[in-house]
């Protein structure tokens, strides 16, 4: 994308809504651009990580990848500013609706892998082929209907549901509005008691030694720590947008500007805010591999020939395990799946 395009798209915002002023609605749209970079860059991160280190041979990983990828492709209509009536507003409208939902419907496969993990005791990946379907088909099949109406067009700052249509607020409760509310308080219910339940059991295991009660620890430790705070960063996001969204439904014509310039800081921020949990949730052993020579060694991993890889990364826990076999081994490197299957090409170099 040049800067002369981005800077076209971000100037466009001549009567983007008639109860704005063009001062306002530049606010928006600047603020909204400005963040979504940051939040490409949280993204790319995300990405990177997960895909250089292989860790999404563990199935919270992929959870977490697949999530990141919808956040980054739901981050690119941000880019294109306020449109007319035509083939690119369409096209804006048609995938903020369907990765908005792309995104929303992750966080709830995550959460009921929560759920799995928490009360079950066994990890979800038996439904990852349903996650799926439900997370990436799912929306498409929804974004198609508006799509198909012909109902996609000028919608305030950005395009969505045309506001010149007379059945426009039907149609966005019943695409979006509606399912929406039922499953963000659907998510608070349901993250409240995970929450709870975790908490308990941590502090229920807290001073035990046995060899059940470790397999307890790492089976909470490596299925349940990673992804239990991606759903908590959605709502906090969503409340604002939520509050918006209500707004705009009551009175349509009169937008209250504080709420949408809200809801244009936190709608993008998302992602940005997952990958500061990515990175706070990072296993120590990973971290040991951010260097320029640890990441070096990675990408001669993947130009390998044969690679050794254990399925589920479990060993990327960061358990006092893992730390003794680093200790015994190097003193100044933690020992990952990584560092066998390197230390073998090295051995063979």
């Amino acid at each position: 994308m040049s800067t002369n395009f981005l800077s076209r798209q971000l100037l466009s915002t001549s009567n983007c809504d008639d109860a704005l002023t063009d001062t306002q609605c530049d606010a928006v749209i600047y603020t909204r651009t400005t963040i979504a970079i940051f939040a490409i860059f949280g993204c790319f991160l995300i990405i990177s990580m997960i895909i250089l280190f292989r860790t999404y041979h563990n199935f919270s990983q992929r959870l977490i990848l697949n999530l990141t990828i919808a956040a980054l492709l739901d981050t690119v209509p941000y880019f294109f500013g306020h449109q007319p009536k035509g083939p690119v507003c369409t096209f804006q409208a048609f995938a903020m609706t369907w990765f908005d939902w792309s995104v929303l419907l992750w966080v709830c496969c995550i959460t009921f892998n929560l759920g799995v993990n928490v009360l079950r005791r066994k990890p979800g990946e038996k439904y990852e082929k349903y996650y799926h379907f439900i997370a990436w088909i799912l929306p498409l099949g929804i974004a198609l209907v508006p799509l198909l109406m012909g109902a996609y067009g000028p919608a305030g700052v950005w395009c969505w549901i045309d506001d010149d249509r007379a059945d426009t607020t039907a149609l966005r409760f019943g695409i979006w509005y509606g399912p929406l509310f039922f499953l963000i308080l659907l998510l608070f219910i349901s993250n409240g008691y995970i929450f709870s339940r975790v908490n308990r059991e941590v502090r229920q295991y807290s001073g035990l030694y046995s060899q059940g009660v470790e397999a307890e620890k790492r089976f909470l430790l490596t299925q349940v720590q990673p992804l239990k705070y991606y759903p908590v960063v959605y709502l906090l996001l969503s409340v604002f947008p939520l509050v918006n969204r209500i707004q705009n439904a009551a009175d349509p014509t009169q937008p209250v500007f504080a709420l949408l310039l809200l809801h244009s800081m936190t709608s993008p921020l998302q992602s940005f805010m997952n990958a500061l949990v990515y990175l706070a949730n990072t296993d120590k052993a990973i971290w040991s591999q951010c260097t320029r020579a640890g990441i070096a060694r990675a990408l001669r991993l993947w130009g390998a020939e044969r690679i050794t890889e254990r399925p589920g990364m479990e060993q990327l826990s960061g358990d006092s395990d893992t730390d003794d076999e680093a200790n015994d081994t190097d003193s100044n490197t933690s020992r990952t799946p990584f560092n066998d299957t390197l230390q073998s090409i090295d051995s063979t170099a």
